[in-house]
């Protein structure tokens, strides 16, 4: 007879797992698969969940929405007494005051260079029509023809910066990128 979930997942934890010096118990520790970061995976209906969460789960009884944090700063940690609910701004705020967030040498544009695409590999360069432009773009503060009248309207001088953009209610680099052909490029006269 095939092994219920708890027992498949309970039988993959280590419960003799090293003290963390601000910890009194011992970690109970994943000892499966690990995704990249050290949390542990376990298969659930064909896909991979993290094991501490599914550990709350399984010893809760209820699907939580919000995440599974660790007091002891051990990622393959499966015991509930060092696990607790919180927010991902709590996270990132706990994350920090023990020293945890990934900075200099440790953040993942340098430990993980060629995971992001840049220069011509971007999707910017690759599908540009795929962006957003001009009033499409979420944060347009002007319409096309907003933008060929300032086109229109500019003089060359400073002083008239100042001016349009009183006149059309933005900030003055917004006008000068827009004269300068730094933004809006696809708006002709």
């Amino acid at each position: 007879m095939p092994l219920s979930v708890e027992e498949r997942f309970w039988s993959k934890v280590n419960k003799n797992g090293p003290t963390m010096p601000h910890m009194e118990t011992c970690c109970w520790v994943w000892t499966a698969a690990k995704f990249v970061q050290g949390y542990g995976a376990f298969q659930l209906k064909g896909r991979a969940v993290r094991a501490h969460r599914l550990a709350w789960e399984l010893e809760r009884g209820v699907f939580v929405k919000l995440d599974v944090l660790h007091i002891c700063d051990n990622p393959s940690c499966v015991r509930l007494s060092h696990l607790y609910l919180g927010t991902d701004a709590e996270n990132g705020r706990d994350r920090s005051e023990r020293g945890q967030a990934a900075r200099g040498r440790r953040h993942g544009s340098v430990t993980h260079p060629g995971c992001q695409p840049s220069g011509d590999a971007h999707y910017s360069r690759r599908s540009p029509e795929r962006l957003p432009r001009g009033e499409e773009h979420g944060r347009a503060l002007l319409q096309e023809a907003d933008v060929r009248q300032i086109l229109k309207e500019y003089t060359g001088r400073y002083g008239n910066l100042i001016e349009l953009s009183k006149k059309y209610g933005v900030p003055r680099s917004v006008v000068q990128r827009i004269v300068r052909r730094e933004t809006w490029k696809h708006v002709t006269i």
